[in-house]
């Protein structure tokens, strides 16, 4: 295929085929680009004015088929509006949507577009071939290029849709297949520029050029390109099988990583933007970092270039790219294996998952990558990478969550330490007896103490806060059913509120609405409201019984909180337990600021012990905390 600027006709004709290469990643245009495309189609229609599509890069495979190396994803959307558009114009006018078909998308020896993985068939038989989802089970494995490819298709059936009912005029379909005809046409003379290859030298020489200026790029994309540009401007012509290799390796481990992001999109629905794994990467393998009022990490790409440029010697420079890009790969891998909790230790497993649900990992997931590379290689021994993770989840809960201090606390002191794990070999208990310096600093347990006892913690909580407040009290039912069978509560169901059946909601065991109560309005005033809302009056409950009670005095909920499954409301409605708290003077039915006040205490003090500041009590042994 010749090079230059052709028309869209003079690609996709009969003589080619296109291959997505196994190394590019998989179908990735979201709703914006589709409205993007939808709209600069329909601009042109009204303009009749050229449209410039884009840059397409390939390199012949064999006669007749090429590989497209950049490109394939405007290339298989256009696939995916013709085929649809093609759809809609058959039920018109017999023959047209074939003849599109025929000569676009499929005709007689095979399919003109071939994607790559397991995006392959599912292109070919539901996207393109009309084959319904539930026809065959095997194309059940959802991925998220797949659910892409999905709404793609989605997208311009309900477009073709919309057109057809606004341009259909008492049955006449004319001037909706007049639509389609003009479409058609303007597509045929979108305009594109053709790069023709015959190496993976040449491909990253232009590839570089054509696309490290763009705004549409990722800065991953770009990092790709630019590295693979730095080994072909590193590695002489003479050594072209050197180069070919180094091109392969790198080609092959960002192919890793775009798989670890899509994968990562699907654990748990928790998906990080790659940019950022990229910047928290940088965070621990810059080793000139700063920490000026502008950090290296918040331009890395550009920094990146920079430290690359700077070198000049060519064999470092190789040697560094083939470095940074098996690093890069380990750390999109280790965000990987963090979110799909990939470890057979029930330890690891446990600790994040519950990190995961307690979130605000921002300022930790370099320290989980540098960590989790220590700990996967065995450096770290299970036992102290289980304990690192104690000591970051006390600090999440501490400062983030019980005293709620903004998420920028701690950020540089943490980026720090993530660095000293990753860069200078910092031992678990390094790391450990950093972390809870931090907690000391930041909340000691004076302070923490303050902010639980607080007369007004479940609005101290706020309405987008709940979960904060549902994860402590889950950790307190959890300690009430040390010595009992059959853990009643699921932790992330409980703390997410997520569970299909029962919504988990926050009872006020003294009501929170005190008209049900035998009180005069000064008692209201004075002794009701101020102390409803502290916690030793809050405790987990299903709604399903929540909502039928939930402003009834004590007397009258204690059957309903003796028959619960959840513990912390047998505790309070419990006789026996009840005496347990030091009192034999409290009637049966009686709950107002002494149950509070001694109920209060009692989940205080398995709050400091529970998450420990080891500073603040007495000294501890590096991983005595990690056993709870």
């Amino acid at each position: 295929m010749d090079a230059g600027k052709k028309r869209f006709f003079e690609i996709i004709t009969p003589s080619y085929n296109f291959e997505v290469p196994d190394y590019q990643r998989n179908y990735s245009w979201t709703r914006g680009e589709l409205e993007d495309l939808w709209r600069d189609l329909h601009t042109v229609i009204e303009a009749d004015k050229p449209h410039f599509y884009g840059t397409v890069l390939f390199r012949e495979k064999s006669v007749g088929t090429y590989d497209i190396i950049d490109g394939q994803q405007r290339l298989a959307t256009m696939q995916i509006l013709l085929n649809e558009l093609a759809k809609k114009w058959e039920e018109y006018e017999e023959g047209e949507g074939q003849g599109i078909r025929d000569t676009y998308i499929a005709p007689t020896d095979g399919y003109k577009l071939t994607l790559m993985g397991d995006d392959k068939r599912f292109f070919k038989e539901r996207i393109l071939g009309g084959l319904d989802w539930d026809e065959d089970t095997s194309l059940d494995d959802d991925t998220p290029s797949k659910t892409r490819l999905l709404k793609a298709k989605g997208f311009f059936e309900e477009k073709f849709e919309d057109k057809e009912e606004e341009l259909i005029d008492d049955g006449d379909p004319s001037e909706f297949t007049d639509y389609l005809d003009d479409l058609k046409s303007k597509i045929d003379e979108l305009e594109l520029m053709i790069y023709s290859v015959n190496s993976e030298a040449e491909a990253v020489r232009i590839f570089e050029v054509v696309n490290d200026r763009g705004r549409q790029l990722t800065d991953l994309e770009r990092t790709k390109s630019f590295l693979m540009h730095q080994l072909y401007l590193s590695i002489p012509d003479s050594e072209e099988e050197e180069l070919e290799e180094r091109l392969e390796t790198v080609r092959n481990r960002f192919n890793d990583i775009y798989q670890f992001v899509d994968k990562s999109g699907r654990e748990r629905g928790r998906s990080l933007d790659e940019d950022d794994i990229q910047r928290y990467h940088f965070i621990i393998w810059d080793n000139q970092w700063t920490r000026s009022r502008n950090p290296r990490y918040q331009n890395h790409l550009t920094n990146l270039k920079e430290k690359f440029r700077a070198m000049e010697d060519g064999d470092e420079k190789v040697q560094e790219v083939m470095e940074y890009t098996q690093e890069l790969r380990s750390s999109f891998n280790a965000i990987y294996n963090i979110q799909s909790l990939s470890t057979d230790d029930y330890k690891v497993e446990t600790r994040l998952k519950r990190l995961l649900t307690l979130g605000t990992l921002g300022n930790f997931y370099p320290l989980l990558i540098g960590s989790w590379i220590k700990y996967n290689d065995g450096t770290y021994s299970p036992e102290e990478y289980a304990g690192l993770l104690d000591r970051v989840e006390t600090f999440i809960f501490r400062v983030y969550s019980a005293t709620q201090r903004t998420t920028r606390t701690g950020r540089r002191k943490f980026y720090d330490l993530s660095r000293d794990i990753h860069l200078n070999d910092l031992t678990p208990d390094g790391a450990v007896e950093e972390i809870n310096n931090h907690i000391n600093y930041y909340c000691d347990d004076e302070k923490l103490l303050d902010d639980l006892q607080d007369n007004d913690v479940f609005n101290h909580y706020g309405s987008n806060r709940k979960d904060d407040l549902r994860y402590l009290l889950y950790f307190y039912e959890l300690d009430l059913e040390e010595d009992e069978e059959n853990l009643n509560l699921d932790f992330e169901d409980t703390v997410k509120n997520s569970h299909e059946e029962h919504t988990i909601t926050i009872e006020h065991i003294w009501p929170n609405d005190p008209s049900e109560l035998d009180q005069s309005d000064e008692e209201v005033a004075t002794v009701h409201d101020p102390n409803k809302h502290r916690l030793g009056n809050l405790a987990l409950m299903t709604w399903s019984w929540n909502s039928g009670e939930q402003n009834q005095p004590f007397g009258s909920k204690k059957p309903t909180y003796l028959d619960s499954n959840i513990r912390m409301l047998n505790e309070v409605a419990d006789p026996e337990k009840r005496s347990e708290w030091g009192s034999s003077k409290w009637g049966e039915d009686e709950w107002g600021v002494d149950q509070i006040e001694i109920r209060e205490e009692k989940i205080t003090d398995f709050i400091l012990e529970r998450w420990p500041d080891p500073q603040s009590a007495e000294p501890k042994s590096l991983l005595e905390a990690e056993v709870h």
